[in-house]
Order: C-alpha cells, then sequence, then structure tokens
C-alpha cells in the first residue's frame, strides 16, 4: 500500500495574491478571478479558474488569514458578534412605543418580530443548534445516481470520504 505525504504548500503566484486579495470585494469568485487579470477569452474560463482556486489548500489558507487579520484590525471577535447578536434580539423584542412627529408616544407600540427571529437563527446556528440540509445527487461508481436528501453536511462529508476511499482502493488493485 503506498503512503501519501502532505504536498508542501506552495507559495502563492501573483495573480493568485490578487485573486485572495480580490475576493473578499467581489461579488463572485469569477469576478476576483477577471480582477486578478485571468483570461476572460472564453466566458467561461473565469469561472473555470476561480473554482480551481477555490478548491487550493494555500488559497483557502491565505484567505482565511486575510480575513481574520482584517477582522482583528476592526476588533470583530466572535465574542463581539454573539453579543451584538444577543442585543439585536434583546432589543427587538421589547415594546417600543410609536412616536409622533413631535416626539409624543401614540399610545401603540411597536415589536420587531423578524429581527428576533433572525438574531435567535444565527445564534442557534452558531451553537449547532439546527443542522442544515443538502439536496444534491451523487453518481456513484457504477454511474448509478444516488439522490441525497436530507443528508447533514457531516453525512455527506462521511460519504464522500468513504467514496474516495474506495477509489483508492480500486486504483491500487490495478
Amino acid at each position: 500500500m503506498a503512503t501519501r505525504t502532505a504536498r508542501k504548500p506552495r507559495p502563492l503566484t501573483l495573480r493568485q495574491q490578487r485573486f485572495v486579495r480580490a475576493l473578499p470585494l467581489s461579488r463572485s469568485a469569477k469576478e476576483a478571478a477577471i480582477k486578478a487579470g485571468y483570461s476572460n477569452s472564453s466566458p467561461h474560463m473565469p469561472e473555470v479558474v476561480a473554482s480551481e482556486n477555490m478548491r487550493k489548500p494555500e488559497i483557502l489558507a491565505a484567505l482565511e488569514a486575510q480575513i481574520a487579520a482584517a477582522a482583528r484590525e476592526v476588533g470583530v471577535t466572535p465574542a463581539y458578534v454573539l453579543g451584538g447578536l444577543k442585543n439585536n434580539h434583546e432589543r427587538s423584542i421589547q415594546a417600543v412605543p410609536v412616536l409622533d412627529r413631535k416626539g409624543e408616544p401614540t399610545g401603540e407600540y411597536q415589536y420587531e418580530g423578524a429581527v428576533a427571529n433572525r438574531s435567535l437563527e444565527l445564534l442557534g446556528k452558531h451553537l449547532g443548534m439546527f443542522e442544515d440540509k443538502k439536496d444534491t445527487a451523487v453518481v456513484n461508481n457504477d454511474n448509478r445516481t444516488q439522490i441525497l436528501m436530507a443528508y447533514s453536511t457531516e453525512q455527506l462529508r462521511a460519504l464522500l470520504a468513504a467514496m474516495k476511499d474506495e477509489k483508492a482502493a480500486g486504483q491500487e488493485e490495478t
């Protein structure tokens, strides 16, 4: 059985560095690829390059480092974000008096239910209370399509890992 050694991370090319810098400021990875100077000779080329770049561990690591540095620079931490969500929720469930043009209470009160629910949803997701479900299709080695509905992200990752192991075992036999 052949052993695999971890590939040494390659330094980013100048174009890859520009891609990483452009990504947070772009609406899509395709747009970031175009801004970084990748070829736009065919309509699908930037999409292909963007997709390839988003699978490269060294680019993902550089992007993660860039985002972390920006967050540190402006003082955004997980505690800050969670505190803000908690504050939004608490403020939105209070009955706030509606004021007239003179600033006097009208006797009516306003409740921001959508804000309260969204804050709770984001807090719950952070705590892992809700499991994202995926609807997707996978073609297995026998070219039969299996519809994978209502699988969690972790279940899909486990299935993908098993398929990779199966593929590697098949390659070793040849």
